[in-house]
């Protein structure tokens, strides 16, 4: 009898990443997965001189261009609808050929990176809350398997917009540039022992993570305060009459509340994370317990979000005067559009904290964006848990990974009552410990008078880093955010700003 012909290796990497997936998917006890959006209609589009000239595309009502919505008229970045009759890919092929148009892209979905519930912990009721665990998992399988005897990649090739290709071979690891000619700031000298704050947050003793970071021992250092600091949140939306978070977020229209209410839950968690009311009595404290929190909606109920609408909440938070920006979610491919917003933005002064993703990755050889933009200001967290040891699902690089917070078995708020019959809930992600850095540089900033900049916060967040063994050559640090040391140091740079500006006073004219 003749043996039957082995299957092609695609079909045998497909059938490996399927089985696998079904037993992380057997594994998630019943919680809801959000199906992956179907194929998105719209395209991006860079104008090269603004919105003035409206190319046609071929198909389009004649004499006219497909109907447009401006995503970042700094950037002459609008979403442009495919005619009837065509595929995105086509309108963008059309939209390219023309001498107004500086690039065309076919939109692309984004997934929120972490929020995994811990081992037994909830229902199907959190409806978005491990699809993107379930996604990483299945994106880090892919690359894996399509790594198994594969030859050495070709030189990277320009990919056209017309049409959509292969993944790109991984770029060679490239070190986040400098972000100043000056050398970083030395690590404060162990300072004397300050006493903490304890607010009077009933379960404070659930959030091991505040210790870790040595919060209530910079609490006591400056006043917790970040409301002159807008802090944006790029996600589900919030819950906007959450008791614990009510009072930190920014005065909205109902109309805009009901654009950014929160449909999933992660949004709400990542920004309680940030900064849910301290001393309060009640519920749990955020890093910054007293912060200004701008959500802006751009992920929906399963945790899927197009990234033009991510284009449209950066450009959002940046008009509003965001200071710092969150982004707990992830994709694996470099997505132009995305690229030029976030660097607009940090060129605008702005800080993002970046979940490096949840695959157990490499992001000096896989990245992940926009953790992996290579711009002054742009931090990638890993998440730890509990003891300091890099949690297994976390993404780790020792040049792509800035730092590491906790992220593991974090309780924040929650949309609907879960942790003790309460509007609260654990999950566990690198979408957990973004927020921490978030909320730190939100603190920083308020205490330093407004006188960092992102890349000084950049800056600062390594070099006062807690140093941990488990993550040299983990991450590029080598250690754990430590508030208490970033606040001394926020705290110098306002004396030397105030000295100096009393010296330039004391100057004769």
């Amino acid at each position: 009898m003749g043996v039957p012909p082995a299957a092609p290796a695609p079909a045998r990497r497909r059938a490996a990443a399927l089985l696998l997936l079904a037993l992380f998917a057997a594994s998630a006890r019943g919680i809801k997965i959000g199906p992956r959006p179907a194929a998105p209609p719209g395209v991006i589009v860079k104008y090269k001189h603004g919105r003035g000239a409206q190319p046609t595309i071929a198909g389009a009502r004649p004499g006219g261009a497909a109907p447009s919505q401006a995503l970042d008229p700094a950037l002459n970045l609008y979403r442009v609808q495919a005619p009837a009759g065509q595929t995105a890919a086509q309108a963008a092929a059309a939209l390219a050929r023309s001498s107004e148009v500086e690039y065309a892209f076919v939109d692309a979905y984004i997934h929120i990176a972490g929020g995994v519930p811990p081992d037994g912990q909830h229902s199907s009721s959190h409806s978005g809350s491990s699809a993107e665990g379930l996604t990483d998992a299945v994106e880090h399988l892919g690359r894996r398997l399509a790594a198994v005897r594969r030859p050495p990649p070709p030189p990277p090739i320009r990919r056209a917009a017309s049409a959509p290709s292969p993944r790109p071979p991984p770029p060679t690891p490239v070190r986040r540039a400098a972000v100043s000619p000056s050398p970083p700031p030395p690590r404060p000298p162990p300072p004397a022992p300050v006493p903490a704050f304890v607010p009077n947050d009933p379960w404070l003793k659930e959030q091991w993570a505040l210790n870790a970071l040595r919060a209530p021992q910079a609490w006591a250092l400056a006043k917790p305060d970040s409301t002159s600091v807008i802090t944006c949140v790029v996600d589900t939306g919030v819950k906007w009459d959450h008791p614990d978070l009510a009072a930190n977020l920014i005065i909205a229209t109902p109309e805009f509340k009901a654009a950014h209410t929160d449909d999933n839950g992660h949004g709400t968690h990542v920004a309680g994370i940030i900064g849910a009311v301290g001393n309060n009595g009640r519920g749990v404290a955020g890093a910054s317990p007293r912060a200004r929190i701008l959500p802006c909606k751009a992920l929906d109920a399963n945790g899927w979000g197009l990234i033009s609408s991510v284009i449209e909440c950066i450009s959002l938070c940046r008009s509003r005067g965001a200071k710092v920006i969150n982004t707990s979610f992830v994709m694996g491919d470099l997505n132009v559009p995305l690229k030029d917003a976030v660097g607009n933005a940090t060129q605008a002064g702005i800080f993002f904290s970046a979940a490096a993703g949840n695959a157990g990755d490499d992001t000096d050889v896989y990245p992940y964006y926009p953790g992996s933009f290579e711009f002054p200001g742009v931090v990638a967290v890993a998440n730890v848990a509990e003891g300091d040891l890099l949690a297994y699902s976390s993404n780790f690089g020792a040049k792509s990974v800035d730092l590491a917070a906790p992220g593991s078995d974090i309780l924040s708020t929650w949309i609907a009552p879960d942790f003790k019959g309460a509007p609260y809930s654990k999950l566990t992600g690198t979408s957990m410990a973004a927020p921490y850095v978030s909320g730190a540089a939100a603190l920083a900033i308020a205490t330093s008078g407004g006188t960092l900049t992102n890349a000084q916060v950049a800056k600062y967040l390594a070099a006062s880093s807690r140093p941990v063994a488990a993550l040299r050559g983990r991450v590029a640090s080598g250690g754990i955010v430590n508030l208490e040391q970033l606040i001394n140091l926020a705290l110098a740079a306002k004396a030397r700003a105030d000295a100096a500006k009393k010296a330039a006073a004391a100057k004769p004219a």
